[in-house]
């Protein structure tokens, strides 16, 4: 047990370092890929079945099941094939972990918007389109900043924290089907006409799959703001704990909310507010206090939480899961 988590350690190691240096690869065989592909042939094959609202709730339970089991079986087909070249078998499963992280790829695309926000705003708005939902025609300079603090805070979370903690847990094979939750989520878990039925299965299984992971990672950003005072004063993680407790359920979804006011309240900037989607004016509960206008100087310190947070949540769970593989010795020894 020991060894294979050690291994198992070592590998997810590995695939943090490689996401540090590389980013998510991009490619037409990446595993996030090929997920959308088959969720979409699964969805077109499931709705010429299923056609009325209460049929639909069934189709998108069928449509998670399956297109998990697919992706599962394929895994395990793939370990199967290799399972005679330990050597390539260790290399493919620290690529399969790799294109689970996205931190890299993250703070690259911010970072992106934050230097055509700074040549005029209309490349701003281009660009902040290509990481948010929202409509951008319109988001003046400041809202443009807020999308990207926005974005960093929530995809901390499913993008980094959650896929980091499933692989250590449950190896490749968790982090797999933690990123094919989440997959399903963000094709069809939309809350309009079109998928308020099909999409309610997939929507509440990658709430319930980010119900630790969002919440692991708001302590961790407050640890590391409290830890390091070179960027956030006594005052800023005060406030952030304030407003945590106050605003972390303001949101639609049970999850987003809890890094969006953790990094509203050490920013002292107000996030969430009325936003327009498809023409469309949603109207969401603000977040945090509007203590002063974000900077762009607020993203980079948002950025460095994130990839500071995979370090702190990496080492926390590694010692955490060798604290229970050292129980489970003592209770069979």
């Amino acid at each position: 047990m020991l060894d294979v988590f050690l291994q198992r350690i070592v590998v997810v190691l590995l695939a943090l370092i490689l996401d540090r240096i590389i980013g998510d690869p991009v490619c037409r065989l990446h595993p996030v890929r090929l997920m959308g592909s088959l969720i979409t042939v699964l969805e077109r094959l499931l709705r010429q079945v299923f056609r009325s609202e209460r049929a639909l709730y069934f189709a998108g339970f069928l449509l998670v099941v399956f297109s998990i089991a697919i992706s599962v079986c394929v895994f395990q087909l793939l370990m199967y094939v290799v399972r005679g070249f330990p050597y390539l078998r260790f290399f493919i499963d620290i690529l399969l972990c790799t294109t689970c992280l996205a931190a890299r790829s993250l703070a690259d695309e911010v970072r992106k918007t934050i230097r055509a926000l700074s040549v005029n705003i209309e490349q701003g708005r281009k660009q902040v389109a290509m990481i948010v939902g929202r409509d951008t025609q319109e988001l003046n300079e400041s809202e443009i900043l807020k999308a990207c603090i926005e974005t960093t805070a929530e995809n901390a979370s499913d993008g980094v924290i959650a896929p980091l903690l499933y692989m250590i847990f449950f190896g490749s094979l968790g982090g797999i089907i933690y990123k094919h939750i989440n997959t399903l989520d963000s094709m069809v878990g939309y809350k309009n006409k079109k998928y308020a039925q099909f999409g309610f299965v997939a929507a509440k299984l990658d709430d319930l799959a980010n119900l630790i992971p969002s919440r692991v990672t708001a302590l961790a950003f407050f640890v590391r703001a409290y830890i390091h005072r070179n960027k956030f004063s006594r005052q800023d993680c005060r406030r952030a704990w304030l407003i945590f407790k106050r605003d972390r359920y303001n949101h639609t979804s049970p999850n987003s909310a809890q890094t969006e006011s953790m990094v509203s309240g050490l920013l002292g900037v107000q996030l969430g507010g009325a936003h327009h989607y498809f023409g469309n004016l949603v109207v969401k509960p603000t977040i945090g206090d509007a203590v002063k206008e974000p900077s762009p100087d607020d993203v980079e310190k948002t950025i460095h939480l994130m990839l500071d947070a995979e370090i702190f949540v990496f080492i926390v769970a590694f010692l955490v899961k060798l604290l229970l593989i050292g129980c489970v010795y003592m209770l069979i020894g």
